[in-house]
């Protein structure tokens, strides 16, 4: 049994019912970490207490307004040079599944202080980065090739705008930055989390692997803006839009989006 925090810690928790950094007690205060997987869906029970506690909710709801207000600030700063692609995620959703945490294949991206559940930028941009690929190399009849050469994903021969909008990515190292900032994705409000299951059937014994995801219906907001103020520019941004909300519809983001996790629609204006 391997224990992840001092006793007077796990007592700590115990008595108070929950944790006031729920996401600190999943990645450091979650026990019995190498034992059957019933105990870890103890833990992950435990974990989803504190995220559900009343306490957590508003330190969650204060996050999504300090959020809601970088973003006003963003928009009076960068005006024409600004834009939001806003969707709801219609499929659960895994977002860095693997971070490290002590317990495996259990983490979410968040926030580090407020422990806000966030899509990282970096997530964002290589999904775009991805899409811009495909786009360029498909062939006529719609279908990808079964492999793409390391040549061909040079973004530099592309016939569309994405060194521009995404910087160079030649094989020498890059060269240039691009010209869209991708701030990632935020809720709207705290996202509801809940407890999911993968059990991969090969040889030997099934074993359940559990783990956290987000639940379908959350609203989230995609941040993109310009590093430059000249208008003509302004096409890199629609053109970094575009793919965005290709790409989460048709291809989803984060982990497990082949089997279905991960996908978003578009929202409409009601």
């Amino acid at each position: 049994m391997s224990i992840c925090a001092i006793e007077p810690v796990r007592l700590a928790l115990q008595k108070r019912g929950a944790s006031d950094s729920w996401n600190l007690q999943l990645d450091k205060l979650s026990f019995d970490l190498d034992r059957p997987s019933g105990n870890k869906i103890r833990a992950l029970d435990s974990v989803l207490s504190s995220y559900r506690d009343a306490r957590t909710r508003r330190h969650l709801d204060q996050a999504c307004r300090s959020q809601e207000g970088f973003r006003a600030r963003l928009r009076a700063q960068f005006d024409t040079c600004y834009h939001e692609v806003c969707f709801v995620n219609h499929a659960r959703l895994l977002m860095h599944l693997g971070r490290c945490s002590v317990l495996e294949n259990v983490g979410l991206a968040c926030e580090r202080t407020s422990g806000l559940p966030t899509i990282p930028g970096t997530a964002v941009k290589g999904l775009v980065s991805t899409w811009a690929c495909w786009e360029a190399n498909q062939q006529p009849d719609g279908s990808l090739p079964t492999e793409i050469a390391p040549a061909a994903a040079q973004r530099s021969r592309f016939p569309s705008m994405a060194e521009w909008v995404l910087g160079s990515n030649d094989a020498g190292g890059s060269t240039s930055a691009g010209m869209v900032v991708f701030a990632g994705g935020c809720p709207l409000a705290p996202p509801n989390l809940t407890l999911d299951i993968l059990t991969p059937h090969g040889s030997g014994d099934p074993k359940p692997n559990p783990f956290l995801a987000i639940e379908a219906g959350t609203m989230w907001v995609f941040p993109l803006l310009l590093r430059d103020r000249n208008p003509e520019a302004r096409a890199a941004l629609d053109l970094a839009a575009r793919w965005l909300a290709e790409a989460l519809q048709q291809v989803g983001i984060g982990a497990k989006t082949a089997a279905g996790y991960g996908r978003f629609r578009a929202l409409k204006a009601a």
